[in-house]
């Protein structure tokens, strides 16, 4: 038994028969730190330089009790608060107990402080599915797989906030097409003061780590809106991804559906043209649109964008779920230039008031396509839309052109209406 600096410290039994040796290096290696005799810290076995440039190992003499004892009283205000090393146990006079008690309670404090900051403020969303997420499900011709919601996922309701707003599930969802015309959607849908629409893409029902957090999480990423504001959200990935539907489904059966399309060769140009400038601004190598899209002079069906382009074999899947009249197809290439005319049907497929006007939108020579003003602020997309394609050789457009014509033909049937994309 000895006491050192405010605590009664005691060896147990359990260490008879161990050498001094021993016990010195096994609490070297679970604390990395021995005290000689003078009590100044050493790391492990020193070395120290000699005359010569020999060097020779030293080690410090076991002190018994004292070296444990200090090192658990030397963490009281730290983390330890009861055992240490060896199973020495530290028994704490009044002094040191009133230390171990104020740290207690200042560090339930500072967690209770952490677990308020954290129910208040939601992790953010990543640009890039996690390891074993994907976002695009589907190969040409494969099946889609049975997806399940847990029970528990589909009553949900929402906390209001003091003001009147509230967070609440999406009465509206753009399910794409990715490179279709999406952001232009949202942001020309958010001209009308009766839409709160979601900033980020949620990839709440493609992503498997983010499904398995639930509704809950999936509100707390919707935006505040007043009661008689409708809530949109938009994942271009959605329309591709084969478990969706379904899962979108069993939140809400009566949901309506944004999904904007356009020509299918423009749309997978535009997809290598935004994977080409991710790779070209990360200074990666990437290769050239004509062997992605052609492979033993044939139309290369490994090609992941082509598969984003089969139109029918999506819409299939969401009319298993889904009436088509709760599916609004936006035409993307109209939406370019005349964007007026096709809001107009977007109004009355969601029961809004007729708000968006001619006022709203103003054509921008130098970018060469329209930009939007909202009460008299002025504003375009993002540089990275409506970039310039590659060009591409003719024959090649035109093995495209053929590829898809039939798929094209397929999905006008399906939807019981035809685009111009020739």
């Amino acid at each position: 038994m000895k006491r050192i600096g405010g605590a009664v410290c005691k060896q147990r039994n359990t260490h008879e028969g161990f050498s001094r040796s021993q016990l010195s290096q096994s609490y070297k290696g679970t604390h990395g730190v021995e005290r000689g005799r003078s009590g100044d810290k050493k790391r492990g076995t020193t070395k120290q330089k000699r005359k010569g440039g020999l060097q020779k190992r030293r080690e410090r003499e076991y002190r018994g009790d004292s070296i444990f004892c200090r090192a658990c009283f030397s963490q009281v205000d730290g983390s330890l608060s009861g055992s240490c090393a060896f199973d020495v146990v530290c028994r704490f006079t009044p002094l040191a107990r009133l230390k171990v008690t104020r740290f207690r309670s200042s560090l339930m404090a500072g967690l209770l402080l952490s677990l308020l900051l954290f129910a208040v403020q939601s992790p953010p969303i990543p640009s890039r599915p996690p390891n074993g997420d994907h976002g695009d499900s589907t190969v040409l011709g494969s099946p889609y797989p049975p997806v399940a919601v847990p029970s528990e996922q589909v009553a949900v309701s929402s906390t209001p906030s003091p003001n009147g707003t509230s967070q609440q599930l999406p009465d509206t969802i753009i399910i794409g097409v990715r490179k279709g015309g999406t952001r232009a959607l949202i942001e020309m849908l958010s001209l009308h003061s009766d839409v709160a629409a979601a900033e980020n893409e949620v990839h709440f029902f493609d992503w498997e780590s983010h499904f398995e957090r639930g509704l809950p999480w999936y509100i707390s990423q919707m935006p505040f809106s007043r009661p008689e504001q409708i809530t949109v959200e938009k994942t271009p990935a959605y329309f591709t991804s084969g478990k969706v539907p379904e899962r979108i489904y069993q939140m809400n059966p009566d949901i309506k559906l944004l999904l904007i399309l356009r020509d299918p060769t423009e749309r997978v140009l535009s997809d290598y043209t935004q994977v080409f400038y991710n790779r070209l601004q990360k200074h990666k190598q990437y290769q050239p649109i004509e062997t992605v899209l052609v492979k033993d002079g044939e139309i290369n069906l490994e090609y992941k964008a082509l598969g984003r382009s089969l139109y029918h074999q999506h819409m299939q899947n969401w009319l298993r779920f889904f009436p088509l009249e709760n599916i609004h197809i936006v035409d993307g290439d109209q939406l370019i230039k005349d964007p007026l005319g096709e809001m107009k049907m977007v109004e009355r497929f969601l029961n809004l008031s007729s708000q968006i006007n001619a006022s709203n939108f103003y054509f921008n020579k130098t970018k060469g396509f329209y930009c939007l003003r909202d009460h008299g602020r002025e504003r375009c997309l993002h540089d990275s839309k409506g970039r310039t394609h590659p060009q591409v050789e003719p024959d090649i457009l035109q093995k495209l052109y053929q590829f898809f014509q039939e798929p094209n033909r397929k999905f006008f049937e399906l939807v019981g209406r035809t685009f111009n994309w020739n």
